[in-house]
Order: structure tokens, then sequence, then C-alpha cells
């Protein structure tokens, strides 16, 4: 790929139970330079993401600055509901069927229903009616306005 490291991971969910395993590979020669397993609850979540990424940040020797650690320390989904309906609704957009589009936006809507706060799902809804209109879904006219409410709903709740 022509990168130096390159990060890979996989989520597991099984029997109430997740499991995250993370690994930081060189990418001159495969090697790997740094690996680790998470078993967080539901409710942790994000918290082991932050720890994931300051552990790349240290090995890769790359110097955060205050605003990227408070970036990092900001709970992005805070609601461990919504954030699993979020990746549910990721999941079914990476199909790029009509249905599974439609399933996505249903999805980002259902979290938006727990936390009407969380910019990032009102983002990924207003990503959503795009597809939807390229996909022949909606009309365009309306998935324009749809995501553009949206979008501007992201902004205010989170620039």
């Amino acid at each position: 790929l022509g990168v130096q490291t390159l990060v890979t991971g996989r989520l597991v969910s099984a029997n109430g139970q997740i499991r995250i395993s993370a690994e930081l590979v060189s990418g001159s020669d495969g090697t790997v330079m740094w690996a680790a397993d998470f078993t967080p609850s539901r409710q942790n979540v994000a918290d082991v993401e932050s720890q994931i990424a300051l552990e790349i940040a240290r090995r890769i020797r790359f110097e955060l600055t205050p605003a990227d650690q408070r970036r990092l320390n900001k709970a992005v989904h805070p609601n461990a509901e919504a954030y699993s309906l979020l990746l549910r609704g990721r999941y079914e957009m990476s199909l790029y069927t009509s249905e599974s589009g439609q399933r996505a936006a249903s999805y980002f809507e259902q979290a938006l229903g727990i936390d009407p706060s969380y910019a990032l799902a009102n983002a990924e809804l207003a990503n959503a009616y795009r597809f939807l209109a390229t996909s022949g879904s909606l009309k365009p006219a309306e998935a324009l306005q749809r995501g553009e409410q949206d979008a501007l709903k992201t902004v205010a709740i989170d620039d």
C-alpha cells in the first residue's frame, strides 16, 4: 500500500460480550509492532477506542496536541445502544443496495430517537439520504432537502 504503518482490527460481539482486537503493522515488512485485545462492556466501547488511539499515537511517536487530546476524550457516542444502531447502519450502508440503504437510514433514525444530539448519527443519516437518491429510492429533491437538514443539525450539534 505504500504506507509506513497500518492499523487493523476486529470487533466481535457474541453472547452479550464484545471483544476488540487491534494491531499496528509495519507497512514495509508486515511485522506486528503492537497488538492488544480488549473486552469492554457495551457502555465502555468508546473508552477502548480512545485507549487504542492513544496507544497507537504513542507507538508511532506522534505527539498529540492538547486539542487532539480533547477531541479524543470527547464522548463521540455516549449511549451504547445508539452507538450499536449507528454501527448497524454503517454495515447496511456498506452493502450498497437500495434496500440496505433504507435499512441504514432506519438504524440512524433509531439512534437519533435514543439520542437526538448524536451528531454522528445525523451525519450518517445525511449520507444515507444522498445514497438513497442515487439508488433511486428517494427523489433527488427530497433527498437533498432531508440530507441538508441533517447535515445542518450535525454542524449545529458539533462543528
